[in-house]
């Protein structure tokens, strides 16, 4: 898995995040909408927090 380190913390391309069931997407959307999820966007590429992506998203 690529990540990429922004002020010292790591993030998780969102490409990964295809991978899940649509369940699961879903469920992310909603983290990333209510803020429990931190995620950057950086032209069409979201990326999301890795500690929280660990934490959330069953691997």
């Amino acid at each position: 898995m690529k990540t990429i380190e922004i002020n010292g913390k790591k993030y998780v391309p969102i490409i990964d995040f295809m991978k899940l069931t649509r369940m699961a997407r879903v469920t992310v959307k909603s983290y990333i909408a209510r803020g429990v999820i931190k995620a950057i966007v950086l032209g069409r590429k979201c990326w999301i927090d890795q500690s929280d992506f660990d934490k959330y998203i069953p691997a």
